[in-house]
């Protein structure tokens, strides 16, 4: 007897006649849980023990959230300037993109303009207008608390702050230094119009200057102290500061490497994962449809800002974290 086997039609022909035969029936299959992907501060922000102090806590904060219900990954971007394409990718095929590091907001503002779909968080909070969770750093507080130590090494003489306009170092934190430095001459240089106007209407007493250029040629011999932001290029301006043994105050990677810290009164991080563990709480539930929790954004009382003493150092109101 002849049989032809129909896979497509579930019959089965017989000669002489067709008779149906039982199709099992195709049980859909829900999609698992997207992809979450944490994008770390770029490498040339870090050195490199900060960098693998960062990951560890990421990678922490992502086992104690997510344990392995969602495939997830950590990633970092070589530079400053190839973070948005890395936030880009990220988003392209990922649920979930968290964003650590001073440019958060613009990558997370510019990838999500392109990937609606996909939840976004940062750290610092990205712009206002952007659907995107987050959490803001208290940066205010941190200026404040490094302008009373460089006003306690600068004893009556200026207190200069050198801003190339970093991302993460506002106005609030701007303002943050000239309260804290205040009881003695403050200059701060900054490289935009609009910024001197805020810092003016914030008050603090600080004469702000326009100076496009800043650089060790801004240092006069009445400087006690320098204060660095972390713009692009002031690593190389910290070292050749400590090198001209100007007392100074910068941001730790920038001076991790340098063979001379006598001058240094002070260096300083953001503890980028201590707040991650809260915000990808957010973040989750956002990606399910749930109320997100509510997080407070941190400060120093959360030990997120750590404050290293340099040998430099002047007791004053501050309270280190190592």
């Amino acid at each position: 007897m002849l049989l032809l086997i129909s896979a497509c039609s579930g019959t089965v022909d017989v000669a002489g006649g067709t008779a149906s035969a039982p199709v099992a029936p195709v049980e859909p299959v829900a999609p698992g849980p997207g992809e979450l992907v944490i994008v770390l501060p770029p490498l040339d922000r870090l050195d490199a023990l900060e960098y693998a102090r960062v990951r560890a806590g990421a990678a922490r904060a992502v086992d104690e959230v997510l344990g392995s219900a969602r495939p997830n990954r950590i990633v970092s971007a070589p530079t400053l300037s190839s973070l948005g394409d890395v936030v880009e990718q990220a988003a392209r095929s990922a649920d979930i993109v968290c964003v650590l590091g001073p440019e958060a907001r613009s990558s997370l503002e510019a990838a999500l303009l392109l990937y609606p779909r996909t939840v976004g968080c940062g750290l610092p909070s990205p712009a206002d207008g952007v659907a995107v969770l987050g959490l803001d750093l208290d940066l205010e507080e941190l200026g404040l608390l490094l302008g009373r130590a460089a006003r306690a090494a600068a004893g009556t003489k200026e207190v200069l702050v050198l801003s190339g306009g970093d991302a993460l170092h506002g106005v609030a934190w701007l303002a943050g230094v000239g309260a804290g430095a205040a009881g003695g001459p403050v200059r701060i240089l900054g490289s935009a119009d609009d910024l001197r106007e805020e810092l003016e209407r914030a008050g603090g007493g600080a004469v702000v200057v326009d100076d496009p250029d800043v650089g060790a040629r801004s240092v006069r011999s009445e400087v006690g102290v320098v204060v660095l932001d972390a713009s692009p290029g002031a690593s190389e301006l910290a070292l050749e500061l400590l090198e001209r043994r100007v007392l100074l105050i910068a941001p730790r990677a920038f001076v991790a490497d340098a063979p001379d810290v006598a001058s240094l009164v002070l260096r300083w991080r953001v503890r980028w994962d201590l707040p991650l563990t809260g915000l990808l709480r957010r973040a989750v539930a956002a990606a399910e449809g749930t109320t997100p929790p509510t997080v407070s954004g941190p400060g120093s009382s959360d030990a997120v800002f750590a404050l290293e003493e340099g040998p430099a150092h002047v007791s004053a109101d501050i309270d280190p974290v190592r």
